[in-house]
């Protein structure tokens, strides 16, 4: 039971910052803030932008804040490198080590009510194409998709459009994890009949989910900066053991390696670097602006 309430828990969190796919762009407003912050480290400035895996047409344009700070940076950081054609082919190649016996595929083992449902939000082609792997190739096939319910799109992702701006303009494009690390959070390994519990547990609280999801979305498209922060931390039960470790698995350790990471790659850089990343590492404890500030470094919002 242990591993199960873990594994639910590492798959919601890691999906709020999952970079496949995400988005910045909002166009109310709002309180007048943006999910962008600055620092300066030796010779170097950090624009550190918060991102959302999902959007909506009537997102774009990308507030005039990003915009400006993309065009003053000459380096990119995003969570992974890749682009988006490359990223879908790295996972289809890293999934077949978790490729299932045949009678074991979900198509034939799950209840016709959830393999329906499944089919419903992801659609024929891609169910029959995930289900043949073990539970967390479906999941986060899910977990990616489910805002649909919302009208919300994941395939309108902002880092897929900064990645092709950034290398249209001739900008250098960089990382900070690989695709398949961060597959790595998202795997689980427990017996079968688990996995259909997960799988089905999944499923029957998907709208419920999509909804509480969605207030954060829209908090965020809005601009609503503390109320973003209000409503991804309420989120986590901070006291539950469990909970807190895998927490700490996908945004404390995480964030404390990048912090790492960025100032040793600022100490090198003489310009501006616009580094994007999941919403959910700039709030809540041990988030990467705090790892920031533990080293010294003033951060203020953009335009304050």
């Amino acid at each position: 039971m242990k591993n199960l309430k873990q594994s639910i828990f590492i798959l919601t969190a890691a999906i709020l910052i999952f970079s496949i796919p995400q988005n910045i762009f909002g166009r109310d407003s709002g309180s007048g803030d943006v999910f962008i912050w600055e620092t300066h480290i030796k010779a170097c400035t950090l624009f550190i932008a918060g991102s959302v895996h999902v959007g909506k047409k009537d997102s774009y344009p990308l507030h005039e804040t990003y915009l400006e700070y993309l065009e003053r940076s000459d380096k990119i950081i995003l969570e992974v490198a890749e682009n988006f054609e490359n990223i879908h082919n790295i996972m289809s190649e890293y999934i077949q080590k978790d490729r299932l016996p045949e009678d074991k595929y979900f198509r034939h083992t799950l209840q016709p009510e959830i393999r329906d449902r499944i089919i419903d939000i992801l659609g024929s082609d891609q169910f029959y194409r995930f289900d043949q792997y073990n539970a967390w190739v479906l999941i986060m096939q899910l977990a990616v998709n489910k805002m649909r319910l919302l009208d919300y799109d994941p395939l309108l992702a902002v880092d897929r459009y900064i990645w092709d701006q950034a290398f249209a303009a001739g900008k250098e494009i960089s990382g900070l994890e690989s695709v398949e690390e961060q597959f790595r959070l998202l795997e689980f390994d427990l017996p079968y009949d688990i996995q259909l519990k997960i799988i089905e547990r999944n499923v029957g609280n998907i709208l419920i989910a999509a909804e509480k999801e969605g207030a954060l979305y829209d908090a965020y498209f809005n601009n609503h900066v503390e109320k973003f922060g209000k409503i991804f931390t309420t989120r986590f039960n901070f006291e539950d053991p469990v909970e807190k470790t895998a927490y700490n698995k996908v945004f404390t350790q995480r964030n404390k390696t990048w912090a790492n990471n960025l100032e040793e790659l600022a100490n090198k850089h003489h310009g501006a670097i616009f580094v994007a990343v999941g919403a959910g590492h700039l709030f809540g404890p041990g988030n990467l602006l705090e790892c920031l500030r533990e080293k010294g470094y003033e951060i203020h919002q953009a335009g304050w």
